[in-house]
């Protein structure tokens, strides 16, 4: 989370708008596109993009997602299995983006929210009856989460591919990682 302040405040300091930065400027901050991720072999992108947002509601849009996911899988998780689950997610998801949109520039760390939000849904579901059932409404309210940001890209300027991106691959971690956390 502070290292996506970091690049937000360097980004405003170098002159980039607060509220709709430029094509450009998400590009040369390491926005995430086909033509240079894919095509011209930039493949740093599907990082840096995570890191990378669109303007100052697009990075507090995301915190809220971030912070709420963090808490509760951080401490479960550990510091480093955490940070692999979001950058892995967060890399996936890039990927999810510039193999389903063509002429789209994309940036952010929702995929990779997503994909804490998918693991952590895995993790949820694959517990034992009595601890799904202690968890149910955390369940359902990571469900109406998840669904809702779903809609709402698709009401346009929404990467909904790097968000489905990263919730199947947060899922399919959490199930490859089953008996590394304790949930």
């Amino acid at each position: 989370l502070l290292l996506n302040f970091l690049v937000f405040i360097l980004m405003l300091i170098a002159g980039v708008h607060i509220y709709k930065p430029e094509v450009i400027d998400i590009v040369n901050w390491g926005g995430n596109a086909k033509t240079l991720t894919l095509e011209q072999g930039q493949y740093w992108r599907l990082l840096t993009s995570v890191f990378v947002h669109i303007g100052i509601a697009h990075i507090l849009m995301n915190s809220l997602g971030f912070l709420f996911a963090g808490a509760l899988l951080e401490h479960n998780l550990g510091r480093k299995l955490f940070v692999f689950v979001y950058l892995s997610t967060g890399i996936l998801a890039s990927l999810t983006s510039v193999l389903w949109n063509e002429k789209t520039v994309s940036a952010g760390a929702s995929g990779a929210i997503f994909g804490l939000y998918g693991f952590l849904l895995a993790k949820l579901i694959s517990a034992n009856k009595q601890q799904r059932k202690m968890n149910e409404g955390l369940i359902v309210t990571i469900f109406i989460y998840v669904v809702y940001n779903l809609i709402m890209g698709l009401t346009g300027n929404i990467d909904n591919a790097a968000h489905i991106g990263g919730l199947i691959s947060g899922i399919v971690l959490g199930v490859l990682l089953k008996n590394k956390s304790r949930l």
